[in-house]
């Protein structure tokens, strides 16, 4: 489990990629049960707690971030690495979520509103940084440069911020999380 949470770890901070990982189904499957439960605990304690908007925007974000992968991933005709590039993206975000929250939990106890501009500056640069590594896994598990992983990240980003708007007009956008 440490050597696992290490590889996550160096995949956040760009020293390794996806290619290292082992093909599971059932690491995907637990990386996403973390992930989803650091985002609800997240939810529930930055924010006044859950809404149902709030749990179908998240679903609907989750599964167009793994059918983004998968059809990207067919593209290229790498689709044999999708367990391994999802381990990867899961994993990263969670660590990503992990160094976020100490900031969170701190911007709460300040009084920062968390809708506000003083929020969106604490977190822009792991949103930037989320973005990043995302870009840098697309790219590793495609075998392309590093500007077609951006290209792509990018892609879904955009394409995620309208289906979110589509499911929540109303919703401000506060942060992008790119997994």
């Amino acid at each position: 489990m440490w050597q696992l949470a290490t590889a996550m770890a160096e995949i956040a901070i760009r020293r390794r990629g996806p290619e290292g990982l082992p093909d599971s189904s059932f690491l995907v499957l637990f990386l996403l049960a973390l992930h989803t439960l650091l985002v609800l605990l997240a939810g529930i304690t930055l924010t006044d707690g859950l809404t149902v908007a709030f749990l179908v925007e998240f679903v609907a974000h989750t599964s167009l971030f793994f059918a983004f992968v998968f059809a990207v991933q067919s593209l290229f005709r790498v689709e044999r690495r999708y367990r391994q590039t999802m381990c990867a993206m899961l994993g990263a975000g969670i660590v990503i979520q992990l160094a976020f929250l100490p900031v969170a939990i701190g911007a709460v106890a300040l009084g920062v509103d968390m809708r506000g501009e003083s929020f969106i500056a604490f977190s822009i640069p792991f949103d930037l940084w989320s973005i990043f590594i995302a870009a840098s896994i697309l790219a590793r598990s495609l075998g392309q440069p590093l500007l077609v992983g951006f290209m792509l990240e990018i892609l879904f980003v955009l394409t995620s911020l309208y289906v979110g708007q589509l499911i929540a007009p109303s919703a401000d956008l506060v942060a992008v999380e790119a997994v």
